[in-house]
Parts: C-alpha cells; structure tokens; sequence
C-alpha cells in the first residue's frame, strides 16, 4: 500500500496526475453543453428581435395577407392556396411566377384564428428565426465535431446578430425565406442522421422536410448540391449511401419542379419582370447586365462585412448600371475568381474555408442576376441562408486573433461547465 502512494506522489510531481483529486465533482457530457448553448442561441435570437412583435402589416404584406382575398378566407382559402400562385388573391388578372404555399398556407391559417392581428405574425417569425440558430447550432456542430466547441458557438451567435437579416425577421412577407432555411436545416439533419444509422425513415423526413423547403421558396432548391457537398467535406466517403441521397433529392426536385410548372403555368396570365423593380431590366446588352449583377454582389460583400446603411427598397434608381470597364465590377469579378480558385485549391484538403466559400456561391447563384433575371435588383433578404458562409469565415478569424485553437480530441468524461470549455 505504501508503495502505491509512493508511486501516485511521484506521478503528480510529475505532473501526471493531480496533486489534490476533485471530489464529487459533477461530470457534464458534451452532448449537455451543446444542448444548454443552443438553448441560449435560441432565447438570445428570441430577444434580439422580440421588439418587432408589436410592429404592423407593411408593404408587401399586403399582397400575401392583408389583401389577399384567398388568404382572408381562412381554412377554406387553402386547397386554392396549393394550386394557385402567390400573387392569385392579390391581384385579378396577373400573375407571377412564384409558387411558394408553406408561407401562404401558414398566413391563412394565422388569420383564420388570429384575424387582422399582425403581432401574432410577427411572434412566429421571431420564434421561427429562433427556431433556425438553433437547429443551426446543431448542425454545425455536427458537421464540425471535431473542432472546438466554439467554434459552431460564434458562427451561430455571428449569424443571430447579423442586422442583414432584420429584414427578413421584421417583414412577415419574408416568412417564405425563413421557412426554406429552416426546413432546408432539418432536412440536412435528417439526411446525416440517414448517412450515420441508415434507418429508412430518417430518409424520409429528410425528403420530406426538403420538399416542404421548396414549397416555401424557389432557392431552398440550392440544397440539391449544398448537401451532398456537406458530405464530401465533412464525412466518411460512402458512395452508396451519397447516391443514394443525391437520388433521393433529384426525385423531390423533379417532383416539385413538375407541380410548380403545372401550377405556373395553368394561370392565365404571367406578369414580366418590371424595371421599376429589377433595373437590369434597362442594360443596353448582356455585358453590362454582367458587369451591375458582379456590381451587385460587390454591395453584398460590402453589407456583410459592414451592414450600413441598410434599405428594404434597392430597386428603381437605386444600383447604377456597369460596364465591364468600371472598376467596382472588376473588382467583384476579380474577388470572385480570387475565391473560386482558392476553394478549388484548398478543396483536397477540405478545409471548412473552401466549404464556406462554395456554400456561398452555390446559394447567391439564384438571386445573382448573373445566371437569370429575377424579380428584384438586389434584396438583403437575399443574404439570408449565403450569409451563413460569411459568418463561419469571420469566426474562424476571430478565434485565430484570440489564438483559440479550433483542433480538439472529443473530451472524455471532464467537468465542463456552460460558461468553462477546455474543448
């Protein structure tokens, strides 16, 4: 025995072991910590926008609530709902090529028990964007788990606090952007649960909550590729199991994509994209209308690393039009090309840079301008699911400048605390 305690003090002078052993010391599981950090993501998110509950209806609320004759009908304005376009109700005689019912069906339902009452509106779209930072904690934390736990932590508190997404959290239009993020976050979820446990049923939600993201907004289309890139980046390459995903997600898309044009195009009329709304409209050729959509992102770059001032207009006479020669568009286009070839180098060693750099292009891609014309110039509401790559880079630099090592071996049993990770 007295050997034993020999040894054991010769250990701790050595550093070995610990001179004086906790006693009844608590031991809190990383699964506890992360659940009590997304717990505090999601009442922190809560409270940052808690005020805009008592705000109005404004602006475009008009044509997809309070004006919208289908959507005051309540319960019995839903199946006309599902089988018309957003703009039906509003507006007799035009139409638009937008068809996105989760947003409107919810509306309807809001009004049904709620009539007229803009508040309860605006508390689920707080609660729904509290809903997302959490469920976007979770997933980074499971895309990055073998990073510090801080990681994922400041991503998620960057993205709750970034005013370029006030717009799409006070205006209860932009209900059909919070939902396809949130729907695309759950689907991810479900689809790396499947990739983990291969149980069919994981499968099925994760197609499920994927179509119910397309029905919320055209660009929660983005995922086809966002999610198998997610696994390329982040997991164990299992070429079954991917095609069997990526099957999955093209048989939902094509799915959708066959109901919405069958929707779209049994309406009799369909407006054209207005100049008064899209000012790209006015390019004298395609080159130009390239250079002011490369102009545009540059506004974005711009916005996401200093987000002032802010605007929930930048339609007519608000974005100049560019040639190929004006030094704003090279300087987005040079910044692009800078961009791609880095993701491209770094992509061998999947580093999460290059993943956050891909997941911008691939989300921005739809609303660009570059590829198609939409149906607005510019829109911050735009930044809302891209955005998410600026905040995962601004991280990792904020954690280097406090010299916090991101790289961790998955604790073992230590009395982490919610304020205290040695992670």
């Amino acid at each position: 025995m007295n050997n034993q305690i020999k040894v054991k003090k010769k250990l701790a002078k050595e550093g070995l072991l610990p001179l004086h052993p906790l006693k009844s010391t608590p031991i809190i599981s990383d699964k506890k910590v992360k659940f009590q950090l997304a717990i505090f993501i999601a009442i922190f998110s809560f409270a940052l926008y808690i005020n805009s509950i008592d705000s109005d209806y404004v602006l475009d609320d008009a044509a997809v609530i309070v004006q919208n004759s289908v959507v005051s009908k309540g319960l019995k304005g839903i199946p006309t709902l599902l089988q018309t376009e957003n703009w039906y109700g509003y507006s007799e005689g035009i139409r638009g090529p937008m068809y996105r019912p989760a947003s409107m069906v919810m509306f309807a339902i809001e009004w049904h028990f709620f009539p007229n009452n803009p508040h309860v509106s605006h508390f689920i779209n707080v609660l729904l964007y509290s809903a997302t930072c959490f469920l976007l904690f979770i997933l980074l934390c499971n895309l990055f788990e073998n990073k510090n736990l801080l990681l994922p932590f400041v991503c998620t508190l960057l993205y709750a606090t970034h005013p370029i997404h006030t717009e799409v959290v006070d205006n209860i239009k932009s209900r059909d952007e919070l939902l396809c993020f949130f729907f695309s976050i759950i689907a991810t979820l479900f689809f790396l649960k499947y990739y983990s446990n291969k149980i069919t049923s994981s499968l099925l939600f994760a197609c499920l909550f994927y179509f119910l993201s397309l029905l919320s907004k055209e660009s929660g289309i983005t995922f086809l590729a966002v999610i198998p890139i997610i696994f390329f980046f982040f997991k164990e390459i299992d070429l079954k199991k991917i095609g069997i995903i990526v099957l999955s997600l093209v048989m939902v898309s094509s799915i959708y994509l066959l109901i919405r044009q069958s929707i779209i195009a049994a309406m009799p009329v369909v407006a054209q994209i207005q100049l008064i709304d899209n000012s790209l409209l006015g390019s004298e050729n395609n080159s130009v209308r390239i250079a002011t959509a490369f102009y545009i992102l540059l506004q974005y770059f711009k916005l996401l690393i200093f987000p002032h001032p802010l605007s929930h207009d930048y339609s007519f006479a608000q974005i100049s039009l560019q040639s190929l020669s004006s030094p704003p568009a090279i300087a987005a286009f040079l910044i692009c090309i800078f961009l791609a070839i880095y993701a491209a180098m770094e992509m061998r060693k999947k580093t999460i840079v290059a993943f956050a750099i891909i997941f911008f292009f691939i989300t921005v891609a739809p609303v660009s301008n570059i590829f198609l014309l939409i149906g607005s110039t510019m829109a911050e509401r735009f930044m809302y699911t891209p955005s998410l790559a600026f905040c995962i880079v601004l991280a990792l630099i904020l954690l280097k400048v406090f010299k916090r090592n991101i790289n961790h071996a998955p604790a073992t049993g230590s009395n982490n605390s919610f304020l205290q990770m040695r992670l």
